[in-house]
């Protein structure tokens, strides 16, 4: 498995576990369904902070990438 995959397959097991537990109606339900939503916009709020204050002028200047094909002389 690539490590750049393991978002996909965490946001993957993460949406079938919702899944599931909207099926039941309960109480459990009602208070694992608040804390999913509480930690989602938890999660959302860090990285709007994160994007708001990022600044393109502080990276690193990369060397100029040349392809390997399709560029004419």
């Amino acid at each position: 498995m690539l490590w750049s995959s393991l978002p996909d397959v965490e946001l993957s097991r993460q949406v079938g576990y919702e899944t599931e537990l909207f099926a039941q109606n309960d109480d459990a339900r009602h208070q694992e369904v608040a804390r999913l939503v509480v930690d989602r916009q938890a999660l959302r709020d860090r990285v709007m902070e994160l994007v708001e204050n990022w600044n393109a002028v502080q990276c690193a200047p990369r060397a100029q990438v040349t392809p390997f094909v399709g560029e004419r002389r």
